[in-house]
């Protein structure tokens, strides 16, 4: 994925990573924080248990999704480290989500705008942790036309586009 790709990830823990964290170097990560299990719980929506049995290696559940959940919640601290915003799920952010799924279903095409800080990256983000095959990207502002968002879409997912024909 591309550093220009949105989101700047759900599937990397930093834009230009290859891999996403996993295993003991995710926990390793959260660890490194010096949080409560308290604290990690409440950000990755699980509770304390699930986080103490995940930290130690022993959670016998779905280790992928609190993975999955882990690495959301640190992408969001990261996000409101540099931006000063914490991102949330908000009653927007979840009304965009869902019309997303309508979009899909519909096979329709949709532009999302708006205003910043009103929940379309978390929309976005929303929507990726449930449906693991989308793909986000951001359309450069100089692309126009049908080709360069082919372009666009061909960088996003990380494939060569073949040229005309």
């Amino acid at each position: 994925m591309h550093s220009d790709s949105l989101p700047p990830s759900d599937r990397t823990e930093s834009p230009d990573a290859g891999t996403p964290l996993s295993g003991d170097a995710l926990r390793a990560a959260v660890q490194s924080l010096n949080l409560s299990n308290a604290a990690i719980a409440t950000g990755i929506g699980k509770s304390s248990t699930t986080v103490n049995q995940w930290l130690n290696g022993k959670y016998p559940g779905d280790v992928a999704g609190v993975e999955t959940a882990v690495r959301e919640w640190l992408r969001d601290r990261r996000v409101a480290s540099i931006t000063g915003v914490p991102t949330t799920d908000t009653d927007v952010s979840r009304y965009i989500a869902r019309k997303l799924e309508e979009i899909r279903q519909n096979a329709e095409l949709a532009i999302i705008t708006g205003p910043a800080g009103i929940g379309k990256s978390r929309a976005q983000s929303l929507y990726l942790r449930d449906h693991t095959l989308a793909i986000a990207f951001r359309v450069r502002p100089w692309h126009s036309g049908m080709s360069g968002l082919a372009d666009d879409l061909a960088r996003a997912a990380d494939v060569t586009r073949l040229k005309k024909g």
